[in-house]
């Protein structure tokens, strides 16, 4: 299952001039992942830096890696599961000359926000924001399916801050309806405005803004287990507990 910026390429969601790509990012069921691996092994990849949910792979001959994932997210991190999400799926082979899963729209929507959170990214970073802006209008679901998907996969909070930030930064007028349809939520509202103002203070991606991030779980209680599990990870650089991409 190929994502981000590949898929919203192909789908002609965003011309290739204006979403440029530094990697490809793609997404197969856990069970799959480490017999996946060792067949790209004997095709020449080798694999680096992994974590809980993915890892990279290089190829010698190939000028862009690929971000291999077996989960959209770190253990405790949302609920947007890799099973599910392919289960949602639809098979494509028009896309790539091959046949692939291409993920159901409302996940795409869902993968975005909780991506654009998990990076600590915030008004600064434009590109991933225009996303918003593309894909709503692409998309043909109602704001409220999107509120109601978000919540159901706890990313309600998430929606809060980063379709925010696309509302001030791009005039996202389908963000705007997808926010006013979520339920109500004063202590989400309350965080997504305390990460909002905090995070711009620090450089991107600083390991600060960390404990802001989680905070922007479903839940506080959800937040904490992610962050007890985000301070407790391995170091180095295998941070997975199972060394699933290994050789």
């Amino acid at each position: 299952m190929p994502l981000k910026g590949v898929m919203l390429v192909a789908l002609g969601i965003r011309p290739a001039t204006e979403r440029g790509t530094i990697d490809v990012d793609v997404l197969v069921a856990p069970r799959d992942a480490r017999r996946v691996l060792s067949a790209a092994r004997a095709r020449g990849w080798v694999t680096s830096l992994g974590n809980e949910a993915a890892c990279v792979l290089e190829h010698p001959a190939l000028p862009m890696p690929v971000d291999f994932h077996r989960a959209l997210f770190l253990r405790g991190y949302f609920a947007l599961d890799t099973v599910g999400v392919h289960a949602r799926a639809t098979r494509d082979q028009s896309l790539f000359g091959r046949e692939i899963l291409r993920m159901h729209p409302l996940d795409m929507y869902a993968h975005l926000v909780g991506h654009l959170v998990k990076g600590r990214a915030d008004r600064r970073d434009a590109r991933h924001l225009s996303d918003f802006l593309a894909i709503g209008r692409w998309m043909q679901v109602s704001a409220t399916e999107c509120a109601d998907h978000l919540v159901r996969h706890g990313l309600a909070r998430a929606a809060r801050y980063t379709l925010g930030l696309a509302c001030e930064e791009a005039d996202d007028e389908f963000a705007t309806r997808v926010l006013a349809a979520l339920p109500r939520d004063r202590r989400g509202a309350a965080i997504a405005a305390v990460v909002t103002r905090a995070l711009p203070r620090f450089e991107l991606g600083s390991a600060v803004g960390i404990p802001l991030i989680h905070a922007l779980n479903t839940d506080l209680k959800t937040a904490g287990r992610s962050l007890a599990a985000h301070l407790t990870e391995p170091t180095g650089p295998d941070r997975s507990r199972d060394g699933w991409w290994l050789p």
